[in-house]
């Protein structure tokens, strides 16, 4: 993010970074084709059989998850 704002500053203009995930959320209200590809779903579901599949670990093992 530093790197962004630098390189915006440079060129004389204030990097706001709420602004991206602004429009990304907006958008994915309107049209979620148009920002989460195939691919992009595909990692997130991957993503969270990880997550599921070691917080089950956590359980299964007596261990209280997020203490």
């Amino acid at each position: 993010m530093k790197r962004l704002e630098a390189g915006f500053q440079e060129i004389g203009l204030t990097f706001h970074k709420t602004r991206p995930a602004g429009l990304f959320f907006r958008t994915m209200a309107v049209d979620p084709a148009s920002v989460m590809t195939e691919k992009t779903v595909e990692r997130f579901e991957a993503l969270f059989a990880i997550v599921s599949e070691r917080l089950q670990k956590l359980i299964a093992g007596g261990r209280e998850p997020f203490h």
